[in-house]
């Protein structure tokens, strides 16, 4: 199982220009990551991290095509019944629509 974080790079602020900012993030990212690697391998499910920079959607479908992943696994935005259209814009949704292979969202 690979565990992914994109960074998101603001526009304006590559990561040559701003290194210790986006370190800072990847140390915190590579933490939850480690924190999630030990549960699976609690469960003796083998896993590895990747951490990468760019815009999130983009990079996970991206990535996904390139190393052939099987599924990717992502939570979902709770719904609200106030306003039904608001989780179009996340994450989720964006890698739903544009993933070549299966996406199970979870709530």
């Amino acid at each position: 199982m690979t565990l992914l974080h994109v960074i998101e790079v603001i526009p304006g602020l590559s990561v040559e220009e701003e290194r210790a900012f986006y370190d800072r993030l990847e140390r915190r990212a590579r933490g939850q990551l480690n924190h999630w690697g030990a549960r699976l391998e609690g469960q003796l499910i083998s896993w590895r991290q990747e951490v990468l920079f760019g815009h999130r959607a983009p990079e996970c479908v991206r990535y996904a095509a390139a190393e052939g992943v099987d599924l990717i696994i992502l939570t979902a935005p709770r719904f609200e019944p106030a306003a039904p259209t608001a989780g179009w814009g996340s994450l989720s949704y964006k890698v739903g629509l544009l993933s070549q292979c299966p996406v199970l969202l979870v709530k």
